[in-house]
Formats: structure tokens, C-alpha cells, sequence
């Protein structure tokens, strides 16, 4: 009887120990980096939600020093992501509209970035952490930030270095976390602060500005002429509605105030 037992443990042992039956090719995932949330308005007036994802695209990324080719085979290149947007009454109705027209499934574990327009924080934010608190894939560590404008325009603004905005955003805030007049903050940290109903969530504000140099290809007609700038703090209410901006002046002092200088 023992060794009977020990074979179906064994047997049992076996049949899970499978390592390959839920895989997901990293070419069959559409890497979302970046999440951007607006208000909209259908014809009939009722608010709606517009949703803009940053996608990362692997021809791209992979490519060699020598640059892409474009699909039309001029050799003039790919952008190293493409955004695709959607507007529903939710954001998670917005996002399953988007999987009728993109090929790839939509993975949400690399957002580094979760962007919401101006006119969306002035009517308040919590409805827009919502899928973000449910969802498996999200990290509580990924950055809030506001926009000056539409949060989408960050997204499709295409940038140096990392070319995807998403990126260089993230980067910016992990490598100049309080000095000059930056200071991030994450998820978990906003909603810590949201749910406190006493202190005033803050987060960073990004929009997009002209470029005060420009190479020689960017001078040229359809080149980039726009840049992205982090200026500054956005101040809500206990209740999750944006108040105010706080210019480069203001954040330092805050931050003083905070010990969050760190040069």
C-alpha cells in the first residue's frame, strides 16, 4: 500500500510539474508602458472616459545601431512605439474596445507611467485608480503624473534618447528624485494620501514645451520641434481633485518641507 502511494504521489508529482502550459510569448504581448486618461463627451453630452495606451514596439527595440526600416522600405524608420486610444464610459470598457483592434494581447505589467489630464484630475481622480487597484498586472510602484492639457498628447510625443515618453519619463523620475524641482510619487503612495482624507495628495506635472535646440534633421519640415518638461507639483484636494499647480519655486520649498531634497 505504501508503494502504491508513493507511485501516485510521484504520478501526481509529474502531471504538474509542467513548466510551459500557461506561457506567453514576449512577440505575442503588446507591452503597454504608459497609460493616459482624459475626459470626453459623447453627442449627447454624457461624460465619457478617453483612454491612450503607449505600446512598445519589439521591431524597433531590437533593432541593431543602424536604425529601422520603415514598412515602405525608404530605411527612414519606425517610431519605437505606437499609441492606440479608445472612449468608453469606464476605462476597463475603453481597454476591451482596444482588443478588437490590435493583434496582440495588451499586457499592463510594464506601465511605467500612468498620465491623467488636467481636466480629468479637476473632476477627481479616484474613478481613474479604480481598474488600477483591481487589476493583477498593476505595480503600486508606477508613477502618477498630471498633464497640462491632455494626457494623451504626452503619450504620442515621441522623445530623444528613449523615444518613447513613457520611458523617459520613468527615468527621469527614478534617476532625479529630488533634486532641482522633481519630486515623483507612485501609486500606492497617492492613494495612501487619498484614503487619508487629511493631507493633500501631490503629484508631478508634465507638459509638452518647444524645443530650445534643434538638430538638423528636426529643422526639417515634419521634424520634431516639442520636448517634454516636468514642471512643477500638482496639489488635490483630500476629496482627489486637482486644485492647483505649484510652480518650480513652491515644489522646492514643499520639498524642503517634506525632506525630500536629496541635492
Amino acid at each position: 500500500m505504501k508503494k502504491v502511494f508513493i507511485l501516485l504521489s510521484l504520478l501526481f508529482l509529474i502531471l504538474t510539474a509542467g513548466g510551459c502550459w500557461d506561457r506567453r510569448e514576449i512577440n505575442d504581448l503588446g507591452l503597454v508602458v504608459g497609460v493616459a486618461t482624459d475626459l470626453a463627451e459623447n453627442p449627447e453630452g454624457e461624460p465619457m472616459v478617453e483612454v491612450t495606451l503607449q505600446v512598445i514596439r519589439h521591431t524597433a527595440t531590437t533593432a541593431g545601431a543602424g536604425g529601422t526600416t520603415g514598412a515602405d522600405g525608404t530605411g527612414e524608420g519606425t517610431r519605437p512605439f505606437w499609441t492606440i486610444s479608445e472612449t468608453s464610459k469606464t476605462i476597463r470598457s475603453a481597454i476591451a474596445k482596444m482588443n478588437y483592434e490590435t493583434p496582440k494581447e495588451l499586457f499592463f505589467g510594464h506601465v511605467r507611467v500612468n498620465l491623467i489630464g488636467e481636466k480629468a484630475a479637476r473632476s477627481g481622480t479616484a474613478p481613474f485608480f479604480d481598474r488600477l487597484i483591481r487589476s493583477r498586472e498593476s505595480r503600486g510602484t508606477t508613477y502618477v503624473v498630471v498633464t497640462k492639457g491632455e494626457a494623451k498628447d504626452i503619450l504620442e510625443q515621441e522623445t530623444p534618447v528613449f523615444g518613447a515618453s513613457a520611458l523617459m519619463l520613468n527615468d527621469i523620475f527614478k534617476t532625479k528624485e529630488g533634486t532641482q524641482a522633481i519630486m515623483s510619487v507612485n501609486i500606492k503612495d497617492f492613494l495612501y494620501l487619498l484614503n487619508s482624507g487629511v493631507v493633500c495628495p501631490l503629484a508631478p506635472v508634465v507638459e509638452v514645451v518647444p524645443k530650445t535646440s534643434l538638430s538638423s534633421g528636426e529643422k526639417k519640415p515634419g521634424g520634431g520641434n516639442s520636448t517634454l518638461r516636468v514642471s512643477g507639483l500638482a496639489a488635490f484636494s483630500p476629496d482627489g481633485k486637482l486644485v492647483d499647480f505649484l510652480d518650480e519655486r513652491e515644489t522646492l520649498g514643499l520639498m524642503w518641507v517634506l525632506n525630500k531634497v536629496k541635492d
